[in-house]
């Protein structure tokens, strides 16, 4: 019988499920571990501190069809912190579109990244431009193909631009292929 994976985020950073959106009102089951090793804190490195700015999410996701990573996504915009995040959505999957009025509605900007496959990699690309063009201090992957692709974008741009990595697997470990395991 396939096991569950019983943690299901990883934080790279001290950045957790509270710090990437969500309401602190909002009861979280876990608390996820926290990485021993962390980089230089932002103003170290030449980054203006987040102190006296709302904190930049991008919400990274395959597709927006009625799934259940998705509709979390739904209620967590509809949940999220207003006044200490400024949220936005990135897809790749432009056929699963079903969501996509219910986040808008909450105030939260959707943009598509991909083509018609996840493995395309023109949606990189995409990413890449969205990042140089509107940086964000987290970009919170909600599968494992969006985070294998944003972690090689984000080491690909300049270190001020850098956002911390969150990833959460929505999924049973033994449902994903062995490449992105």
């Amino acid at each position: 019988m396939p096991r569950a994976r019983t943690l299901a985020t990883t934080a790279l950073d001290t950045a957790g499920p509270a710090d990437c959106g969500l309401a602190s009102s909002v009861p979280l089951p876990y608390s996820p571990p926290v990485a021993t090793s962390r980089p230089a804190p932002a103003a170290d490195r030449g980054q203006p501190s987040v102190g006296h700015r709302r904190l930049r999410v991008l919400w990274l996701v395959k597709g927006l069809g009625p799934g259940g990573a998705e509709r979390l996504l739904t209620l967590s915009a509809r949940h999220r912190d207003r006044d200490r995040f400024d949220v936005r959505v990135g897809y790749l999957l432009p056929h699963k579109v079903a969501l996509v009025p219910e986040i808008e509605a909450e105030g939260v900007p959707v943009s598509c990244l991909g083509r018609r496959r996840s493995t395309d990699p023109r949606w990189l690309r995409a990413l890449r431009r969205s990042l140089l063009a509107d940086p964000v201090d987290v970009v919170h992957a909600h599968s494992p193909v969006a985070a294998v692709g944003a972690r090689l974008v984000i080491r690909s741009l300049p270190d001020h631009l850098r956002p911390k990595m969150v990833t959460t697997d929505h999924s049973l470990w033994d449902g994903h292929r062995r490449s992105t395991r």
